[in-house]
């Protein structure tokens, strides 16, 4: 669950890659086919490495993440619409 409607954004990111990028090259006819196809999608897309995540995958970075104290924890930094488009692309995680 999000924490704010701030952070939707990158839930649907996550959803449209497995929908666009995973689901889209399986030939899906019935219920149990996109079930079995979905597993391995997500299975797939959490053991991938990830540019944003230092080229770990998210369970590598969850793993990482949970050797950490809490405060050593990567900050998100959500967009804020009073900087406008000059340092929209700084937006994401970053070391408090």
């Amino acid at each position: 669950m999000a924490g704010t409607c701030l952070e939707n954004p990158y839930a649907e990111r996550i959803n449209g890659i497995i929908k666009n990028d995973y689901l889209i090259a399986y030939d899906i006819n019935n219920l149990q086919q996109l079930e079995k196809s979905l597993r391995k999608s997500i299975k797939l897309y959490n053991n991938c490495p990830h540019g944003r995540l230092g080229r770990k995958s998210p369970l590598e970075y969850e793993r990482l993440l949970g050797q950490l104290a809490v405060t050593e924890h990567p900050v998100m930094q959500l967009y804020d619409f009073n900087i406008g488009n000059k340092r929209a692309q700084d937006v994401g995680f970053f070391k408090a």
